[in-house]
């Protein structure tokens, strides 16, 4: 797998995603072919650093204008719209993708495309480690997905809740 189609996976510019393996001491261009522990490497860096990087924009607070006469006119500048994220947050550990795809609620198939998108040869039964699973998780962030979580309440109550992209 190329470093682009990783970096594009994971919603990260290319060139972007070159400097940060460089930190790590990976030295890769956007068209250097990676695979093996080097590619691994490089999905969980990465991955960690896609999802640092939308939890900053969630969390930054747009700029108050400041008065007119206390500073020069800025240029406007449209706001960005904050990264989609999933409203489901991924289980802690390992899972293989059915059970994944149980106790999330999303198909599956939607799980294997995910993960096929960032270089990871996934079926039904592939077992996923943590950094994959968050990997996925950015990758589905960025797709429309659809699916339906249960969870028994009490005896004759159970809690629906669609799985969608905020």
């Amino acid at each position: 797998m190329r470093l682009s189609e990783l970096a594009q996976g994971l919603g990260l510019d290319p060139k972007e995603a070159s400097d940060r393996l460089w930190h790590l001491g990976i030295i890769a261009e956007p068209s250097t072919m990676m695979s093996g522990r080097i590619l691994s490497a490089a999905r969980d860096h990465l991955a960690t650093f896609a999802v640092q990087s939308t939890s900053k924009v969630l969390t930054q607070l747009p700029r108050t204008p400041v008065d007119a006469a206390d500073s020069a006119p800025d240029t406007v500048t449209e706001p960005s719209p904050p990264p989609k994220t999933l409203n489901i947050s991924p289980p802690a550990g390992p899972h293989r993708v059915f059970e994944l795809s149980q106790a999330t609620g999303i198909p599956a198939q939607a799980l294997i495309t995910a993960a096929e998108r960032i270089g990871i040869q996934a079926d039904h039964v592939t077992r996923l480690t943590e950094p994959d699973i968050s990997a996925v998780w950015v990758v589905l962030a960025g797709q429309k997905t659809e699916g339906v979580t249960e969870k028994q309440v009490a005896n004759s109550v159970r809690r629906r809740r669609r799985v969608q992209n905020d």
